[in-house]
């Protein structure tokens, strides 16, 4: 009995480590869901940099050729992307637009934190951190930090196949 407690341990401590390494990686293509209607809206890529923070660029607007008709008038002076600074978004197609910047897992646990979500709807920057959840959909929520703690909104985005 006693030999077998030390080797209990050992497989338990092997399971705590091992736990990190089974959260899914937000890498992929991502469609997004209208919080009103609960229909696709958009995909979005994301993709790991070289520095190790993720990026999210719209790859295209849903359903196929739909512009986005609720966006700002201009991209903001201060948003994310130099080169589309002045760029047209109401009733544009949005192809490239990089909407998640900076987002960082420092402690390997799948949570990626201090990033930025950039909302074509009202043209502002958030704070926000992503996960992929244990059901498979990225959890993504932005907003404003107050006390350390993100206050603002919670989106779902479902991993395309």
């Amino acid at each position: 009995m006693t030999a077998r407690l030390p080797r209990l341990f050992g497989v338990l401590a092997l399971l705590a480590f091992a736990v990190p390494a089974l959260a899914q990686s937000p890498v992929g293509t991502w469609r997004t869901i209208d919080d009103e209607t609960g229909q696709p809206k958009s995909v979005v890529r994301v993709t790991q940099n070289s520095d190790g923070t993720l990026t999210g660029t719209i790859v295209r607007l849903l359903p196929e050729g739909r512009t986005c008709s609720d966006c700002v008038d201009r991209y903001p002076n201060d948003g994310p992307v130099a080169s589309m600074r002045g760029r047209a978004l109401k009733n544009q197609n949005l192809q490239g637009l990089v909407i998640l910047s900076g987002f960082q897992d420092r402690d390997g646990d799948g949570k990626w934190e201090d990033g930025l979500a950039f909302n074509p709807a009202d043209g502002k920057k958030y704070r926000g951190w992503l996960r992929v959840e244990r059901d498979g959909r990225l959890r993504l929520t932005g907003g404003y930090k107050i006390l350390g703690r993100i206050i603002g909104k919670t989106q779902y985005w479902e991993r395309v196949r």
